[in-house]
């Protein structure tokens, strides 16, 4: 990503947990991710990595800025195309929740969205 400045970003459903974490790993330069994880891997339309075929949604983006935060980095793009799958899609640019059920990790260990939508602010009972 540093070299091509160019990334993709993907939105992945639980059922694909595992895999996403197998392209998380390092792996020497000569080993295929794609291989490892066995997701497969189709050609962006506005960027040089390629995307995961089976993740629902991915957004394709150009890299803006890099930050050092204490050992880690920060990594902002701008985004130049999403995808999102129509089996996910609502329309009138929603998506389902339900169906997708997508992957979230705020600290630790990862979650899943399963808690029922609700407006805000909630009203006190």
């Amino acid at each position: 990503m540093r070299e091509t400045k160019q990334f993709v970003i993907h939105v992945v459903p639980e059922n694909l947990a595992n895999a996403m974490h197998e392209t998380s790993l390092h792996y020497p330069e000569h080993i295929d991710e794609f291989n490892e994880s066995q997701l497969t891997p189709i050609s962006s339309l506005t960027v040089e990595p390629p995307t995961i075929k089976e993740a629902p949604i991915a957004f394709e983006c150009e890299k803006s800025d890099i930050i050092q935060v204490g050992t880690d980095h920060l990594v902002l793009g701008k985004v130049k195309r999403v995808r999102v799958n129509d089996d996910v899609y609502l329309g009138n640019y929603k998506t389902n929740i339900a169906e997708l059920s997508p992957l979230a990790r705020l600290a630790g260990d990862y979650s899943t969205l399963k808690t029922p939508s609700f407006p805000l602010p909630r009203k006190e009972e």
